[in-house]
């Protein structure tokens, strides 16, 4: 330590390093296998942030399950009343610590769980070149993208993580339905290509005759694209190894309260052989609705057959009961699809089929940290859109339902239109498109 005896920022560069690895030890303490006396931790995500004076903190997600009342762990220190658990971590860490118990309803780190802010970075990747010293090239970038403060630039150098988990998990943006018809739509970007595989999969599954037992969003936990050999890679393929972390796919679904979110939802969690399955058939319907009624026509058929747990549609599609996604209680308890009688529908009808779908697509929204009256703002705009379907549906004449077409699908929801820039405009972008060197002024 002689060498920064007379170093005025040398304090602060060490402190930051101690801090990080302080906190990352009593953490790995706390998240043990065995666990201890408060809980055991299965999963969890560690976040390092800065402080507007450069004091690096911590946020820290975990999934966990607790030897007695999960309730009696949250707290905060410096108020009046704290728990046992909150005044331990708070010796263990010499700091303030601020405790909160979810079901997924944590939002501000369930940020960092959807965006995967570790892909926003300033470091090198695959840019460092041979010989090169990344540490200080990576600290340059800081400093071109910002003013950081000394704890910040400590952590940097030292090139240690600043996004840590204990899960693996890839990327999955779900296709809409309606582009994946055509082969050419399957040939898109790489999650359209893996739901082309996962749907060639099923279908000679099911011509051998075994039903579908999984969605495309659980068939793809275990798989990945592999762009060199545009074919299926499975993950988690690590020899002499007893404990592999577990596989997670980062889902980003459309805004809940488009048509388009339920095309992706349908996509990923109902058991389907054709995209034109998810999609309306007789019914009649409304464009910008095309996703919602498309999957309440396809839960409608669906029947119980002569096999307990086996469903199957009019489209001929064969799956168990077990593969859809399984719906909980705020108690905990698991709530069955339905009672089975063989060749009975398995919904007796069209509402019964949406109070289902809004059941686990409400519970996948608490799941991503939706508040509350998120939650309403969602429930009451799907009850209308369901009671605008049934008027649609029922329509007397052609007159009314080409009213209704005009009315939302051409003056409520009007299609993308594709506008010209001015030709001042698009030399503009031509010039940056290009790359080309040129004065703001001339522009």
């Amino acid at each position: 330590m002689e060498p920064y005896v007379n170093c005025v920022f040398a304090g602060a560069y060490i402190m930051a390093l101690h801090m990080y690895y302080m906190v990352r030890c009593v953490w790995y303490f706390l998240a043990n296998r065995w666990g201890h006396k408060y809980f055991i931790v299965f999963e969890w995500v560690m976040k390092t942030e800065y402080q507007g004076r450069g004091t690096p903190h911590w946020h820290i997600a975990a999934w966990v399950v607790s030897f007695g009342l999960l309730a009696y762990l949250r707290g905060r220190t410096g108020t009046a009343v704290i728990s046992a658990f909150v005044k331990f971590v708070a010796l263990l860490f010499h700091c303030e610590v601020d405790v909160q118990i979810g079901n997924g309803r944590l939002n501000y780190i369930n940020g960092y769980l959807a965006k995967d802010h570790d892909a926003v970075d300033v470091g090198l990747g695959e840019y460092v070149q041979r010989g090169s010293t990344a540490s200080w090239l990576a600290a340059y970038r800081l400093l071109s993208k910002g003013t950081p403060c000394i704890p910040e630039v400590a952590i940097r150098m030292a090139q240690l993580p600043e996004f840590d988990r204990t899960y693996s998990h890839v990327l999955l943006y779900p296709p809409q339905p309606i582009a994946m018809i055509e082969y050419e739509g399957r040939r898109g970007n790489f999650s359209a290509r893996m739901y082309g595989f996962y749907l060639q999969e099923k279908r000679h599954g099911v011509e051998a005759g075994a039903p579908i037992s999984e969605t495309f969003l659980v068939w793809h936990r275990t798989r990945q694209y592999d762009s060199v050999n545009h074919s299926v890679q499975h993950r988690g393929a690590q020899y002499h190894t007893l404990h592999m972390p577990t596989q997670v796919v980062a889902c980003r679904y459309w805004y809940e309260l488009t048509d388009g979110f339920w095309g992706q939802f349908s996509i990923t969690n109902l058991p389907h052989l054709q995209a034109t399955d998810l999609l309306p058939v007789t019914w009649q319907h409304l464009k910008s609705m095309q996703n919602f009624v498309g999957m309440l026509e396809y839960l409608v058929t669906w029947r119980w057959r002569d096999e307990p747990g086996i469903i199957e549609t009019a489209s001929g599609v064969i799956f168990r009961a077990d593969a859809l996604p399984m719906r909980i209680t705020d108690a905990g308890d698991v709530q069955a699809l339905g009672e089975y009688a063989e060749g009975n529908a398995v919904f007796a009808s069209d509402w019964h089929a949406f109070a289902y779908l809004m059941s686990i697509a409400k519970r996948d929204l608490q799941y991503r940290g939706m508040r509350d009256d998120r939650m309403s703002c969602f429930h009451w705009k799907q009850d209308a859109n369901f009671l605008l379907y049934r008027r649609v549906k029922q329509c007397q004449d052609q007159l009314e339902y080409e009213a209704l077409r005009q009315a939302w699908d051409t003056l409520n929801r009007p299609a993308y239109q594709r506008l010209d820039w001015s030709p001042k405009q698009q030399e503009a972008l031509d010039l940056f498109t290009t790359g080309d060197r040129v004065h703001y002024s001339s522009i």
